[in-house]
């Protein structure tokens, strides 16, 4: 089997094709170029998955569930691009891992790896010397920023993989990452600011330029000499890198191997043969696709499953032979009826009988009714009413709050 290294190189055949691209084309129905996001990121799941499970066999299920789960979220309707962890897909495929595996510890907490079970019986807690500002900082960029920012500082991929998985050119890798830190470096400024009360510390604060190690002016250097708090604010931004690739992913998925993930992860080969539940959806695709074609093809085609059938002539009529005696007949000047004549004539005088009859008896009881008293229809004492209508109960709809615009229709 090949290593990571081998398939994300540039001589080998995966397409060229971002996780955004490829997400897009199996949600359109593609599901074969699933295959490629499973070689993309199989080495980082079992990885993942091996700091879980005890064996490598384990971890290898425990993976492919994370995919299997990744597969149905894009295939169903209620997917959405902006659900949790949705600037990369290898922070989905790490969550489900983990999810996945924390699922196995209510059944059997003996299938699990030591370091990872002493974490689900502490309670599967979230460190609390982990800034929730800084993953809230993080989740607030845009999807590309995200991935770029994940894969360069916490992932340490290499820049042609990065390429692959971001859709950006390799030689402008440096130039996006460097806005990518920007725009965190402004995410986190911003809730700072959010949180400081006092107007001299807000100046300060905003007056932090990216890096936060430049120079400063002599108004922000007294006062943060002076505040404590803004010195503190001024020394987590100028080791923002360091703290994002020890602490957001402690933040992000709670359970974090560290510089173990990294060292198994390069080592782990790719599959090169599909997965039994890829296998299985791609088959249902093929049925489901023949059977459209099927539908299609019969609705062009007239009922029955084809062309009608030719019909075929029927027997040729023979001109009778005339008789001797007609002939002789129409010689001498005499006709004689027909016996069809007279059996026409015959029902034609039947039916005029039968509607002269009906006629007459229609006419005689018209008369008839003429001649009898009107009927007189007791009168009703009061004047009916119709019953009343079931009373709905009217809901009470709260003001919309201050502020808020109508919904579109």
């Amino acid at each position: 089997m090949p290593l990571v290294r081998d398939l994300l190189s540039p001589r080998h055949s995966l397409r060229s094709l971002s996780d955004a691209d490829l997400i897009h084309e199996v949600r359109e129905g593609r599901v074969e170029l699933f295959r490629d996001l499973y070689r993309r990121h199989y080495a980082a799941a079992y990885a993942y998955a091996t700091s879980c499970m005890p064996s490598p066999v384990e971890a290898h299920e425990l993976t492919d569930y994370a995919f299997s789960r990744l597969l149905y979220k894009l295939l169903s309707r209620d997917y959405s691009l902006a659900r949790w962890h949705s600037g990369t897909v290898r922070c989905q495929l790490l969550d489900s891992v983990r999810d996945g595996a924390t699922g196995r510890s209510y059944r059997a907490s003996g299938a699990l790896s030591m370091a990872f079970r002493a974490w689900t019986e502490s309670g599967s807690r979230w460190s609390l010397e982990d800034d929730f500002h800084l993953a809230q900082a993080f989740q607030r960029l845009p999807s590309a920023a995200q991935c770029l920012l994940w894969h360069t500082v916490v992932e340490q991929d290499d820049p042609e993989s990065v390429s692959r998985i971001t859709g950006l050119d390799r030689r402008q890798l440096q130039f996006h990452g460097e806005q990518a830190r920007s725009m965190l470096f402004q995410s986190r400024t911003s809730l700072y600011l959010e949180r400081l009360d006092r107007e001299d510390c807000r100046e300060t604060i905003a007056q932090l330029g990216f890096p936060a190690t430049a120079p400063l002016a002599d108004t922000s250097t007294g006062h943060l000499s002076v505040c404590t708090d803004c010195r503190s604010v001024y020394e987590d931004l100028a080791h923002l890198d360091s703290r994002l690739a020890v602490q957001l992913p402690q933040r992000l998925l709670g359970w974090w191997p560290g510089s173990e993930y990294l060292r198994v992860k390069a080592s782990v080969s790719v599959p090169l043969t599909d997965p039994p539940f890829l296998a299985r959806e791609m088959g249902r695709t093929a049925e489901r696709a023949a059977g459209r074609a099927v539908g299609r093809a019969r609705h062009r085609t007239p009922a029955g499953g084809g062309p009608p059938p030719p019909r075929f002539p029927g027997p040729s009529r023979r001109p009778r032979p005339r008789s001797r005696s007609g002939s002789r007949s129409r010689a001498h000047g005499t006709h004689r009826p027909s016996v069809r004549v007279l059996n026409r004539s015959g029902t034609a005088l039947t039916i005029i009988g039968l509607v002269a009859g009906i006629a007459l008896g229609g006419a005689l009881l018209a008369s008839c009714a003429d001649h009898r008293p009107p009927v007189r229809q007791p009168e009703c004492p009061y004047t009916p009413t119709p019953p009343p209508l079931p009373h709905t109960p009217q809901h009470p709809v709260s003001p919309p709050p201050a502020g808020a615009e109508p919904l579109n229709t």
